[in-house]
């Protein structure tokens, strides 16, 4: 995603995330006569990083102290379609915050807490923080060049159930394995769990984590 275009307004009159008062378009800058002891230190409440001069440009509510990334005011989808989350494939995440400011969800893919964004799976009950749920199913990285690094989620945490055959409501569209990532026949052993349309090769369900 981008940082700020020529479209984007100069006034947000009323934001999904803060509906009570509108948000300004401003300008990340450092005072050169600030010393690093003065220097304000802002904070995105979409993503909970730093605003800084890097992607200098945020909307914000100074009467309430609220602070947005500019993309992370603009950019974002409100749905994720089914697939497009390499995270959570199999279903459609909803973008949604925190009802409490002092309350925090914990992301199912890293494990770690958030107080900002999060996308969520309404059938699995499943929250996604929005830096999770953007990650790329591949990477390759200069230390190892061979080969590509394969996102791994962790293992699911609905129970799942042996199966020989996918169901034949999710036969149309084909099926993949949620931790490998490849195909799964249609005619063959698998794990599944019906609440998240969710399948895994035996192999890959069975496999010890170090070897994933």
């Amino acid at each position: 995603m981008t940082s700020t275009g020529p479209n984007d307004p100069h006034i947000i009159e009323e934001h999904w995330s803060h509906p009570d008062h509108p948000l300004e378009l401003f300008q990340f800058i450092i005072n050169e006569h600030d010393d690093d002891d003065n220097t304000t230190i802002l904070i995105c409440d979409g993503c909970t990083q730093p605003i800084t001069v890097t992607h200098p440009s945020y909307y914000g509510c100074t009467q309430c102290k609220f602070f947005l990334h500019s993309v992370c005011a603009t950019k974002l989808p409100t749905v994720l379609p089914i697939g497009s989350s390499s995270s959570h494939p199999q279903h459609s995440l909803a973008l949604t915050m925190k009802t409490r400011f002092y309350a925090a969800v914990y992301c199912e893919v890293c494990g770690c807490p958030t107080n900002g964004f999060y996308y969520k799976c309404e059938a699995c009950d499943m929250k996604i923080d929005i830096c999770c749920a953007f990650l790329p199913s591949r990477i390759k990285y200069k230390s190892h060049k061979h080969h590509p690094f394969i996102l791994q989620p962790a293992y699911h945490h609905h129970p799942v159930t042996l199966i020989f055959s996918i169901p034949d409501e999710h036969r149309y569209f084909g099926r993949w394995c949620n931790i490998c990532s490849d195909y799964v026949p249609v005619i063959s052993w698998m794990y599944y769990c019906h609440k998240c349309t969710y399948f895994v090769h035996i192999k890959c369900a069975t496999a010890p984590v170090s070897a994933l």
